[in-house]
């Protein structure tokens, strides 16, 4: 029922793009999502999912307002994409 299908994340994405405020988007891991947020930063982060405690992988996008490099530190095992 609350599933996205791929119109409504390509909606949501040239949204954010014209935001002028900061903004982050959090996403589990695709090659979809990174290909509609290609050109802006990212960080991949794992994380424990859910009641199942199966480890993921989440993305997390940033505005270019946002200033993230002195915090991914202390996200667990995040990278810079």
């Amino acid at each position: 029922m609350n599933h996205y299908v791929a119109r409504d994340h390509q909606r949501l994405s040239k949204h954010v793009a014209n935001l002028t405020k900061k903004w982050m988007v959090s996403y589990d891991e695709q090659e979809f999502i990174l290909n509609l947020y290609a050109d802006r930063r990212k960080v991949r982060h794992s994380l424990s999912r859910g009641a199942s405690n199966r480890p993921g992988t989440e993305i997390i996008i940033f505005s270019d307002l946002i200033h993230f490099d002195k915090s991914t530190p202390f996200l667990r095992l995040a990278t810079t994409l």
